[in-house]
Formats: C-alpha cells, structure tokens, sequence
C-alpha cells in the first residue's frame, strides 16, 4: 500500500486575495513576494510529495488591516474561493475559513455564511489580531458560535505585536 498524506497547512494566495492587498499597498507578507499560486500547481506539488488531500487557508497576514470593511469584503472573497476550490477538486482540497477579526459581528455574520452555506470544512485563526491575542475575552462571542456548530479552529502564528525601537514595527 503506497501511503498518502494530508497537509493541514497548506495556503492557497489567490490572485483575487493577492490584488486586494495590492490597493491597500502590501505586496509581501513576512518579507517575501507573494508567490504566483493555482490549484493545479498546488495539486502537481502534492503528488510529488504523496500528499492525498489538503485543506487549505490564507495565511499570514491575513485579512484585517484596520479597516473593516475591506477585512469582511477579503475574507468572504477568500472564503467563496475556497469553496469553489473544495467543489471543482472535492477528492483534494478543503477549506479553513477566514474570519474578519476583530469585527465581532462580521465574523459571527461570516461564521454562518462559511460553516452553513459554503460548508466549509472548519476557521483559520491567527495568533493575534492587531495585537489581540486569540485567548482575548473580547472572542467570547466568535468561541461561542463556533462551539455552537462544532466547528474545527486551526491556529496560525503571525507576527506578534511588538512595540519599541529594537523590535520589528507592528503594522497595521
């Protein structure tokens, strides 16, 4: 029996992801270009490595850049690729959902449209969100909603929030 894998940590960057932080001036995250991504080069890199399935998420840095209009528009644009990615490969992709954190109520909003309509496979959380850390009781109501549905949470590092002169700027 050949074995196979399944990758929890596998990104997609699509261009329609990769284009919105263009107007808002980023370029790269953790000091690198974004990559030029697709699912086929995405599937042709898993066979190579015997990777049967994998469930897939937008990474660092994420969607909320402080403002939070933009951060709802990208996360449900990121979230109806995924879906479409899940059902145009359904034997090789899932999906983790993004989230527009810290807007509570947009990301209660996007909670429902991702678990229940696009059905999607469980939330991508980053360690923290404009210096917020995921265990920030300000969450609660998200937590609540997702224990509610039984949803799976997969946790991102990101950078952390530094302050001072000798640390790396936090940005948003």
């Amino acid at each position: 029996m050949n074995p196979c894998y399944i990758d929890v940590h596998n990104h997609i960057i699509p261009e329609e992801y990769v284009s919105g932080l263009k107007k808002i001036g980023l370029t790269e995250s953790l000091g690198r270009s974004f990559p030029v991504w697709s699912a086929e080069k995405s599937i042709e890199i898993m066979d190579l490595n015997k990777i049967q399935t994998a469930i897939t998420s937008i990474s660092s840095p994420g969607v909320f850049f402080g403002d939070e209009y933009f951060a709802k528009n990208l996360a449900r644009i990121c979230n109806e690729i995924s879906a479409t990615l899940v059902s145009d490969y359904p034997s090789r992709f899932g999906g983790f959902a993004s989230l527009p954190l810290p807007d509570i109520e947009a990301s209660l909003n996007e909670i429902h449209y991702s678990h229940d309509v696009l059905k999607l496979d469980g939330f991508v959380f980053l360690s923290n969100y404009k210096g917020t850390y995921i265990g920030d009781q300000s969450f609660e109501p998200v937590y609540s909603e997702l224990n509610r549905k039984n949803a799976v949470v997969y946790v991102h590092p990101t950078d952390p929030a530094y302050s001072g002169e000798t640390c790396h700027p936090f940005r948003f």
